[in-house]
């Protein structure tokens, strides 16, 4: 089915393009297929714990900081993940509620509140991603380190991308031009 509202190609642009030019169009529809497919399981997660996708999102966020020793504050969270703080109270509440965080005060500042995960958290998101885990092992077990660690510094650079993307586009919102 063709998309009337997609610009379709100029074929005299198209005759231009060169081989690498049609190479880094599929790595960027690989990543993105790539992304819809990690939030489609997610969404399957979800559905099969009856959590929101939000919040094993915000799980993830949280493990994640805690595990690199950066405790996040709920207005961390909120800014990470572009949340209201109200629509964050409601959404630590729920993760409370599944055990999945504890909040603790900050030892150097009271008012400060932390976001802990529980060891709950890292036995259901190893429990619940670990097919998802051990497929991605399955792949990369096909290849040698040197591939492997070419593999990391593009998906980390991509990433890298993506976030100055994310910061332009900040930038534009608040009406301060390009970043």
């Amino acid at each position: 089915m063709v998309n009337r509202h997609q610009p379709q190609p100029d074929p005299q642009q198209r005759s231009q393009q060169t081989p690498t030019d049609h190479l880094v169009s599929e790595v960027g529809d690989a990543v993105r297929r790539l992304g819809l497919q990690v939030n489609s399981y997610v969404a399957a997660v979800a559905r099969q714990t009856g959590h929101h996708a939000a919040d094993l999102h915000a799980v993830a966020v949280v493990r994640r900081a805690a595990e690199h020793g950066a405790p996040m504050g709920a207005g961390d969270l909120g800014r990470t993940l572009g949340l209201s703080p109200a629509a964050v109270s409601a959404m630590l509440h729920r993760m409370e509620r599944a055990g999945h965080v504890q909040r603790t005060r900050a030892g150097d500042d009271g008012r400060r509140v932390l976001l802990v995960p529980t060891d709950r958290t890292f036995e259901d998101s190893s429990h619940l991603f670990e097919p998802m885990t051990d497929g991605f092992r399955d792949v990369l077990d096909d290849y040698s380190p040197e591939q492997l660690a070419v593999v990391t510094e593009v998906l980390d650079r991509l990433r890298d991308a993506t976030a100055d993307a994310e910061h332009e586009i900040g930038h534009r919102e608040r009406g301060l031009g390009p970043a």
